[in-house]
This record gives structure tokens, C-alpha cells and sequence, in this order.
């Protein structure tokens, strides 16, 4: 039996696909909290500077916050690749369909059976 079949890579496809999405969902909550901290670090730089706290300390108070907004960029960009990926996999799955699915139905139909390796070699020699 060989290692890739039509349905074996069909499911191995789907499955990757249906993976890599829920990864992305994933990834989209942790920007959400990403940007929460953004936020909660924005108010707490003008906590500081409400108390009268050095320039300096409040400045980097607003630095962090631009670097965590940075951070929620990038990972955004992470989970919209992770997207795209599912996409392409969702596309192999339909080109697989569309390349070998009528191979795959006519091999289902066939009288020599699931087993081509059972067929008799002497029945493909020429005569």
C-alpha cells in the first residue's frame, strides 16, 4: 500500500487546515490582551504624570506602551499569515480534488479491486 493516498493527503490537508485556523483564532485573543496591556500602560504613564512624576519615568512609561503596541503588530501579522496559510491549504485540498479526484473515482469503481498491488503481473505483460 503506498504511504500517500488521495483521501489519506484529502484529511491530512483538511485536518492542517482546520488546525492552522483555530491556531490564528488563538493568536487574534492574545493581540486583543496584547493591547489591553497597551492600553492599561498608556493610563498608568498618565497616572504618573497626574502625581507630577518625573518627565523621564513617564516618557518611558509611553515608550513601553509603543513597544507592546509593536509586539501586538507583529503578532496580528503572525495570525493573518497563519490566515493566509489556512487559505492555501483549503487550495490544495480543492486542486487535489480537482487533479486526482476523478483517478480516485475511477480506481473506487474498478473491478480489479482496492489492491492494484494484487493484480497478477503477468496480466501487464505484453504479449
Amino acid at each position: 500500500m503506498p504511504d500517500l493516498t488521495f483521501n489519506g493527503l484529502q484529511i491530512a490537508v483538511s485536518e492542517l487546515a482546520i488546525q492552522v485556523a483555530r491556531s490564528a483564532d488563538a493568536i487574534r485573543s492574545e493581540v486583543k490582551a496584547i493591547e489591553d496591556e497597551a492600553d492599561a500602560t498608556v493610563r498608568d504613564a498618565e497616572c504618573l504624570a497626574s502625581y507630577r512624576v518625573d518627565k523621564a519615568s513617564v516618557s518611558e512609561a509611553h515608550e513601553l506602551a509603543q513597544i507592546i503596541r509593536g509586539l501586538s503588530d507583529a503578532t496580528l501579522d503572525h495570525a493573518l499569515t497563519a490566515v493566509t496559510t489556512a487559505r492555501q491549504a483549503d487550495a490544495v485540498f480543492n486542486q487535489n480534488q480537482i487533479s486526482h479526484g476523478g483517478i480516485n473515482e475511477a480506481v473506487n469503481r474498478s473491478s480489479v479491486g482496492r489492491e492494484i498491488y494484487d493484480v497478477d503481473r503477468r496480466w501487464c505483460t505484453p504479449e
